[in-house]
């Protein structure tokens, strides 16, 4: 969940999440260990958990897991990271439940300090997922090699020193991982995830079932599709189509224009049909068929 983007539609919240995600997947593959994002659900208009700012951020985990445990136990999932817009009382930049991983307590909350540098958010996200996993702190343990003279992933500060973000863990968060797996607080870590899923619901940019479109929120409809009606995910009265080669500010294009130029002497070009706004499938020759310079070469 994003607050205060900057009037981010949720596509772009959602991709700029995948992204946040991408880079501590990156993090995470110097322990053999990739993060993938099977589920993404983005929070419009109110926090759907109690999670207000200014407030003490442990109370704000609590609620979140309270949330998770009722809404989203049926997501096959190792671990649920909050990435808000929100600040705390104790000006915390992330919290998170320790030794958790694999059970639905497995949550954390990482705070969006700068929307402009999603590095830093997800140098905070896996810091979180670390300590899920049951990775401690660097700090003041002798056998911690880091060997990254800015500080680790797992350093008590997660802003490095001279203001360079971790990006490796050290040599102790190996251990604990190591450790982890070895006491079974990791098995739901070796299975192969699921492909992500975004809740079906109008307004989350996909069409999908028996919507006719779907822009984003209402506020996004008006800036990026005036053809579709935000709230119902179905044309307006006076839309024809919303989108696709055949479809001309809204109204459809009539039969026979071209939407789709052969590409070679084996192709045939496409037009519209005046029912859809999207083009035919595309079609070539029949195989066999001569074509090409002086029909010397065929279609297969």
């Amino acid at each position: 969940m994003f607050q205060k983007r900057n009037g981010s539609t949720r596509t772009e919240v959602v991709h700029d999440a995948i992204q946040v995600a991408n880079i501590a997947d990156l993090y995470f593959r110097t322990l053999n260990t990739r993060v993938s994002v099977v589920y993404i659900e983005t929070w419009q208009g109110q926090n759907q958990a109690q999670i207000d700012s200014g407030k003490d951020i442990s109370k704000a985990i609590s609620n979140f897991n309270d949330y998770t445990s009722r809404n989203l136990y049926k997501i096959d999932k190792d671990t649920t990271q909050l990435l808000t817009g929100e600040t705390f009382a104790g000006g915390e930049v992330g919290m998170s439940v320790p030794e958790t991983v694999c059970t639905p307590k497995a949550v954390g909350i990482s705070v969006d300090m700068n929307p402009y540098e999603p590095h830093l958010l997800a140098g905070t996200m896996a810091h979180m997922i670390g300590h899920n996993i049951g990775m401690g702190h660097d700090d003041n343990r002798d056998e911690c090699i880091c060997r990254d003279w800015h500080g680790c992933i797992m350093s008590q500060s997660i802003v490095g020193l001279e203001n360079v973000q971790p990006y490796k863990f050290s040599e102790c968060s190996r251990l604990d991982y190591i450790d982890a797996l070895r006491i079974g607080h990791g098995l739901c870590l070796l299975n192969k995830p699921n492909e992500v899923e975004l809740r079906k619901n109008c307004g989350n940019g996909i069409v999908e079932d028996d919507e006719e479109c779907d822009c984003g929120s209402a506020l996004d409809c008006d800036k990026t599709d005036p053809c579709c009606d935000g709230i119902t995910c179905k044309l307006k009265k006076e839309s024809q189509c919303a989108t696709g080669p055949c479809c001309d500010k809204c109204i459809l294009k009539p039969p026979g224009v071209i939407c789709r130029d052969a590409h070679n002497e084996c192709d045939l070009p496409e037009y519209c049909n005046g029912e859809s706004g999207q083009c035919p499938p595309d079609v070539h020759k029949k195989n066999g068929n001569p074509c090409g310079m002086n029909s010397t070469g065929f279609s297969t």
